[in-house]
């Protein structure tokens, strides 16, 4: 066991030392780097820690940071539907306090707490499906702000792109106002904006074009070129990583999670404090009477967070193009389209509010997604159809000829030369039936009276 021991280090010290002589190119970070980033973090705590301190009278338990007096750093962190009505913006229905009371009481309990531990405890494979649920989420609304992806358009399609070498979930984009959203979430925007026009490039070779731009991408960025070698391109293809890389130190990464905390906090993704039907969600009602259980969606959903905006493995949490897309079209619209099926939209836009905690845009978003998929998918064409049918016709008559039903086989032949126009369709027998009662309704309207129809003049209006 020894020997193994000390061929495992002599490995692990040939690895360094390999890793070492390819990215000694790399030692040398620009300082700024890690100072942005960490001056973003600072500020976001700064600020929070601020709002829980300082009183309305200016008084604080802790001294007020002077950024905080000479800059509007509450941009970054602007309050929430939920949060605003939990304040009292509005004042509350009664359904909605109660609500609230038994949440504020659940929530102290010790099931609540275990929960919470239990949280921390879950491996990145436990929470597949939570953090491909929730990264779908805010990929999707990310693509409505930048103007990539129309609502009501299947992510799919809206990213595809007509270079196999693009792809338009990871590549960083430039952020163009007048093609994105214009209305709200003007923090986000400025995020993407200040991204867009920072000293942080990428460069790509598409065909035997070497390509540099900047932006922010749909999934985490890849490393900018500030990381890499005079010659990015070649070292981002090979998958070159500098050693001294801290993710906490890395501001694009840094814009990205700070972007997607943004989204999450303004979706209330595993919040739970959307209203839903006069209260707030967040947790189960049982039985009357019964006990009050967690709404398992947020509970997943708050676990799938706590990974997603960890920079420190937030590129190992974040799923892949693939897995989005999997996602999309063989889970989500599946399952949109049976609930049109059983029920109406509004019934199927209901149940997806309340099962995976959708806002009501978020809802209608993906129910016509799902419409505008099964459109181009199921797409109708009347030759194919007649081909099928006649298929399925020829099989009837084969079987009934096996079967000696003959009057069925003849029915069979009868309309397969109807569809093949080798003879004529019979003229409808029942229209004298519907005529009769066409005018027997029409004496039960008059009151019994025969009613005479009486032809006008070509001159005279009706």
């Amino acid at each position: 066991m020894c020997a193994d021991i000390v061929q495992k280090d002599n490995r692990e010290k040939e690895d360094n030392l390999s890793t070492n002589k390819k990215s000694s190119t790399y030692s040398n970070l620009p300082t700024d780097i890690t100072q942005q980033a960490d001056k973003m973090y600072q500020d976001i705590s700064r600020t929070l820690r601020a709002l829980d301190t300082v009183t309305i009278d200016g008084e604080s338990s802790i001294p007020i940071h002077p950024e905080l007096v000479a800059l509007s750093l509450k941009r970054l962190i602007p309050d929430t539907e939920s949060q605003m009505l939990l304040s009292n913006a509005l004042p509350l229905s009664e359904a909605d306090v109660v609500m609230i009371q038994r949440k504020k009481k659940f929530t102290e309990s010790l099931q609540y707490l275990k929960e919470q531990v239990r949280l921390t405890s879950l491996t990145l494979a436990e929470t597949t499906g939570p953090r491909v649920r929730v990264a779908y989420r805010l990929c999707r609304y990310m693509t409505h702000i930048r103007g990539i992806g129309p609502v009501g358009e299947p992510m799919l399609w809206a990213l595809r792109s007509d270079d196999v070498n693009i792809n338009r979930y990871e590549i960083p984009e430039p952020y163009i106002p007048e093609i994105g959203w214009f209305r709200g979430l003007a923090a986000l925007r400025q995020l993407l904006q200040n991204i867009s026009e920072s000293q942080y490039t990428y460069t790509y070779q598409r065909y035997k074009n070497i390509v540099t731009i900047k932006g922010m991408s749909i999934l985490p960025p890849p490393l900018p070129d500030q990381y890499l070698s005079n010659k990015p391109h070649i070292d981002r293809k090979n998958g070159v990583v500098p050693v001294n890389y801290d993710p906490k130190g890395d501001v694009p990464l840094a814009y990205y999670l700070n972007i997607m905390e943004f989204l999450v906090r303004h979706l209330g993704i595993g919040g739970g404090e959307h209203k839903i039907a006069g209260g707030f969600a967040g947790i189960k009602e049982g039985l009357p009477g019964g006990p009050t259980t967690i709404n398992s969606i947020n509970t997943d959903d708050r676990g799938a967070v706590l990974a997603l905006l960890n920079p420190e493995i937030a590129r190992l949490a974040w799923p892949s193009r693939d897995d989005l897309e999997t996602f999309e079209e063989y889970i989500l619209f599946p399952y949109i389209e049976q609930l049109l099926i059983d029920h109406s939209q509004i019934a199927a836009e209901d149940t997806l509010k309340a099962e995976m905690g959708l806002t009501r845009s978020e809802a209608l978003d993906y129910v016509e997604a799902a419409k505008f998929y099964a459109r181009e998918v199921h797409n109708y064409v009347p030759e194919k159809e007649r081909s099928i049918l006649i298929s399925k016709i020829q099989n009837l008559a084969e079987r009934c000829d096996k079967a000696s039903m003959v009057t069925t086989e003849l029915n069979s032949f009868k309309v397969l030369s109807q569809i093949l126009h080798l003879t004529k369709h019979e003229e409808d027998t029942n229209l004298d039936k519907r005529e009769g009662l066409k005018n027997a309704l029409k004496e039960k309207i008059a009151g019994g009276k025969p009613i005479i129809d009486v032809e006008m003049p070509d001159n005279q209006e009706e």
